[in-house]
């Protein structure tokens, strides 16, 4: 799988379970990031899942910067360690 497709899939599911949620990119809470989280390092290996969390952290940072949101929910998650 190329990192373009893996990216793409990390946020598409990403955003399925905020949509299972009542949620969306730019709607959602830290709170619920934070749930996804659990679900992501429960799900998968420690490199999947920081790989995935990566993707959601700079998407964040992305629309945050571009305005799209006022804050970056995303930005206090933490990273599994190695």
């Amino acid at each position: 799988m190329t990192t373009l497709i893996a990216y793409s899939n990390d946020l598409l599911n990403c955003s399925k379970y905020l949509l299972s949620n009542k949620n969306n990119f730019l709607s959602c809470k830290e709170l619920t990031l934070s749930r996804w989280l659990e679900v992501i390092n429960s799900k998968y290996k420690r490199s999947s899942a920081a790989r995935k969390i990566s993707v959601i952290k700079q998407f964040f940072n992305f629309i945050y910067i571009e305005k799209y949101r006022i804050d970056d929910p995303a930005k206090k998650l933490i990273l599994p360690k190695k």
